[in-house]
């Protein structure tokens, strides 16, 4: 089986999108976007295994096709492979066409920001909170990262997105399209 990366990324809850972006441009951290993100997922092999998942997503400018796998609820629990496909919609019909159709489709808003290497990604998704997701080299510099934007410790977490729906009683693997309401 091929080698997969381990990402090492956390999430911090319910924050003041506001507040942090001030506080991001006070600590000098580069703007590199806001973004209308679109994503496809899909099952693997084995369907029934819900800890791994094809992902398909653009956000205007790039489109990647992903395979993750969680391990551990821990910063570096989640191990992937990802790659840049030159078309959205084609890599979904290719997937399609050798039997692996999606099974969900999602938007979320990303506002993204780069401090000393570390990405800093601003996230608002429909029915949820905003939340903040802090993706580093290691372990340390994601938690480095989270202190030096003072946010409160007991709102980080590892979980993926649907454990975070989860969290807010919304069972997103029962939601087929994802978007905000117009």
């Amino acid at each position: 089986m091929a080698k997969l990366e381990t990402e090492y990324e956390a999430k911090v809850l319910d924050i003041n999108k506001a507040e942090i972006e001030k506080l991001l441009r006070a600590l000098g951290a580069e703007f590199n976007g806001r973004f209308e993100q679109k994503r496809y997922t899909y099952n693997t092999v084995d369907a029934e295994n819900q800890s791994k998942w094809i992902r398909l997503r653009s956000n205007g400018k790039k489109s990647t096709l992903c395979f993750k796998s969680i391990e551990t609820d821990r910063i570096d629990g989640t191990k992937e492979i990802e790659f840049e496909v030159p078309d959205f919609e084609q890599a979904d019909k290719f997937l399609e066409c050798i039997g692996i159709p999606h099974k969900q489709y999602q938007e979320n808003t990303r506002t993204q920001y780069h401090l000393d290497g570390v990405e800093i990604d601003i996230d608002e998704w429909p029915l949820i909170p905003i939340y903040l997701e802090v993706e580093g080299k290691n372990e340390q510099e994601v938690l480095e990262t989270i202190k030096r934007l003072k946010l409160d410790k007991h709102r980080i977490t590892s979980k993926n997105t649907n454990d975070v729906y989860q969290m807010y009683g919304i069972d997103l693997t029962k939601i087929k399209d994802l978007r905000f309401p117009k």
